[in-house]
């Protein structure tokens, strides 16, 4: 017998093969042609040789193909390998499909779940500005009462600052700078040598007082009257022999005068003062609203009562 490369049926049977056909028993030869249908279909499934190649011989079937041939010579039919209990179920999608329709359901779970995102953000922004808008009233509200309270000490002298501001003026008559003047400005600018202290004040309130440290040098061009109300040596306002490192100009005369350290600290707080209030009536004065000027004019006011008292510094 020459198998061949079936395995089951000789590829040419030999001449007594009608001989054998004869003698056999019927039984045989249904076996016979049961194995002949099951070599055809193992035929139909082994893929054809290339044209041209040598081996004309099929390539072997893969493990699983011929436990599936060979089964089926038995008479026993295996099922799928997508089907369970001889029922057949859908047939798996390919890897490509099935990637197509996975990012489609994600992009749509996205689309579908995008808008609860921004609902969600939006909610939370809400609560956050919500939040804030009751920080900022419960800080205004603690300001108004911290600045009630503060005002409560001295509030007719904060309304006279209101009226003041209200319509600004230079005039000494007024009630709010009548106040300042009886309290700080007099007090602050009141000097042994009455009449060269009636002097400056009146340069203060002029703009005209100028005053400038004193050089290493003699300055030439001073007058005599300059030099007997005081020098280096002696101050022209108190009269006392003090280290003067300063000395004061009044208007376009061209007297200097030489004053102490502590005269000067009393002058300059004064101009101070009167340098922010001129700035309040000019206008220049818009980044702080009414409550700010007033305690700058406070502590303007606090300099003066310091100076008056002789608290200076040691630099000045």
């Amino acid at each position: 017998w020459d198998l061949g490369s079936t395995g089951f049926l000789p590829s040419h049977p030999p001449p007594h093969t009608h001989v054998v056909r004869c003698i056999w028993p019927r039984s045989l030869r249904l076996v016979l042609g049961v194995l002949n249908s099951r070599r055809r279909c193992l035929f139909s499934l082994l893929p054809l040789p290339a044209p041209g190649s040598r081996h004309s011989a099929p390539a072997p079937l893969p493990a699983q193909a011929q436990s599936r041939v060979f089964s089926a010579a038995a008479g026993v039919v295996s099922p799928p390998p997508w089907s369970v209990a001889g029922r057949a179920r859908r047939r798996p999608p390919p890897l490509a499909a099935s990637g197509r329709a996975l990012c489609g359901s994600v992009s749509a779970r996205e689309r579908r779940q995008r808008p609860r995102w921004v609902h969600q953000e939006l909610k939370l922004k809400d609560e956050e500005c919500e939040r804030l808008s009751k920080v900022r009233d419960q800080l205004g509200q603690e300001l108004e009462e911290l600045t009630a309270s503060l005002f409560e000490a001295d509030l007719s002298l904060y309304n006279e600052f209101r009226l003041w501001k209200d319509e600004p003026t230079m005039d000494r008559t007024c009630p709010f700078l009548d106040k300042i003047y009886q309290e700080d400005i007099f007090p602050c600018l009141t000097f042994s040598k009455s009449e060269l202290a009636s002097a400056v004040l009146e340069a203060v309130e002029n703009n005209t007082l100028s005053i400038e440290p004193v050089g290493l040098q003699p300055i030439r061009f001073v007058k005599a009257s300059a030099v007997e109300c005081g020098g280096p040596k002696k101050c022209a306002l108190t009269g006392q022999s003090k280290s003067c490192k300063h000395r004061i100009k009044l208007g376009d005369s061209s007297n200097y005068y030489y004053i102490s350290p502590f005269c000067r600290y009393r002058i300059t707080s004064v101009c101070n003062f009167f340098t922010y209030i001129r700035y309040i009536q000019q206008g220049l004065v818009k980044q702080q609203d009414v409550d700010q000027m007033f305690w700058e004019v406070m502590q303007l006011r606090k300099e003066m009562s310091l100076a008056k008292l002789g608290y200076f510094k040691e630099e000045l």
